[in-house]
């Protein structure tokens, strides 16, 4: 039994005890789980939010969603500027690597010059031929430069005083109008076997004249077919054949008498030629086959040897043809060396224009031809006119420095 002021008192205790706030902890699951005795929550008070915490989770959202997307705009443009660095880097190299394999090439071919070439002629140890033969021997590497960063505009390089002529552009050339005049032997009404019984023996002129070109050196062979009773397959083929194997020959430029005499039809490389006759006519392969083209001498015994063993072969294979059904026209050599035949031709100047310089740099072609009103003038080699421009481009750039 409590005195009544310590009753007091305990009661006093109590009701500080009830009166102070209660700590609260953070419920370590969000789901909550209604008692048994506790009715849930209506629908409509779960789904709704108060109006203003919803208009603060909106607002942290977008402001998060905004900054995300800022970061990644960085990101992508740091990403880009980084790629876009990479490839001018690269051909800044590329470039740097290329200029290094022209000049060292070019200066050791000078210093090789300077000191070899009085002795092969005596007056050309100078400087200047040096510098000429040099230029000549790297000039194949300078045309893919030329063509890429040069020809596209070359409108806009104006050089003075130059300009690149004809003569000094084109290649010297080997006519075979002659030959194609001996060749024709009056065969209209003879047959393949025996015009090749007659070619054993006068295969010498098509012998002798490659002779003459080994002997001109010439890069460019022209061969007339006229109105087309000039050449047959087999010769042209023992031709190519000799001209790819023992001669300096790199194209063969055909042409033909239409309204005017020596019209351009198109032109090839001799092995192409050849290998475009084996496969329309696979006897001519067996044909030379029979002697070897890269040591045989040339003289009679060739000839003969290509002809007896064509001739044995038409006699196989039952060829009965007229020759006048096999001379060759513009129409019948398109009919199998259409696709290795280039047709690319400029008009004919004193000088080449601008647009001349664009399609001889640009092409894929070595050689284009010169025609005028159709007549084949000459052929211009792609790495003469590189050449020159870019000797020229070194003159004025010599002249224009301080």
């Amino acid at each position: 039994m409590l005195e009544p002021e310590e009753e007091e008192e305990r009661e006093e205790e109590e009701n500080d005890t009830n009166s102070s706030p209660k700590p609260t902890t953070q419920p370590e699951s969000t789901t909550l789980a209604a008692s048994p005795s506790t009715p849930p929550p209506p629908a409509s008070a779960i789904a709704a939010a108060p109006p203003g915490l919803a208009k603060t989770a909106a607002h942290a959202k977008a402001t998060t969603a905004a900054k995300l997307a800022a970061d990644a705009k960085v990101e992508t443009v740091a990403t880009s500027g980084a790629t876009s660095t990479e490839p001018r880097r690269m051909n800044r190299s590329r470039m740097i690597g290329y200029g290094y394999a022209i000049v060292l090439p070019f200066l050791a071919l000078f210093f090789i010059s300077l000191r070899y070439l009085d002795n092969i002629h005596e007056g050309l140890g100078t400087p200047v031929w040096s510098l000429v033969v040099s230029g000549a021997l790297v000039a194949p590497l300078l045309v893919p430069v030329i063509a890429k960063y040069v020809a596209p505009r070359i409108k806009s390089i104006k050089i003075s005083e130059f300009e690149v002529t004809l003569s000094e552009a084109t290649v010297s050339n080997f006519s075979l109008k002659e030959l194609s005049k001996q060749l024709n032997l009056d065969a209209d009404q003879v047959t393949a076997l025996e015009y090749a019984s007659r070619m054993t023996s006068y295969s010498a002129v098509i012998i002798d004249t490659i002779k003459k070109v080994r002997e001109t050196r010439d890069e460019v062979l022209v061969v007339d077919l006229q109105s087309g009773n000039a050449w047959i397959p087999p010769n042209l083929h023992f031709l190519a054949s000799l001209a790819a194997r023992r001669t300096r020959v790199e194209i063969i430029a055909f042409v033909e008498t239409r309204h005017e005499e020596g019209a351009y039809v198109g032109a090839c490389t001799p092995e192409a030629l050849k290998a475009a006759l084996e496969k329309e006519f696979p006897v001519f392969q067996q044909a030379v086959s029979k002697f070897d083209l890269e040591t045989a001498s040339l003289d009679y015994n060739m000839g003969n040897a290509y002809f007896s063993a064509l001739q044995n072969l038409y006699v196989q294979t039952g060829e009965t043809r007229p020759v006048r059904e096999m001379w060759l026209t513009s129409a019948k050599l398109y009919g199998f060396a259409k696709a290795v035949l280039q047709r690319q031709q400029i008009g004919y100047n004193d000088a080449l224009t601008a647009e001349d310089f664009r399609q001889v740099l640009l092409s894929k072609n070595k050689y284009t031809a010169v025609v005028d009103d159709d007549a084949l003038v000459s052929l211009v080699k792609r790495e003469n006119v590189a050449l020159y421009l870019a000797q020229a481009l070194a003159r004025e750039s010599a002249r224009q420095s301080p």
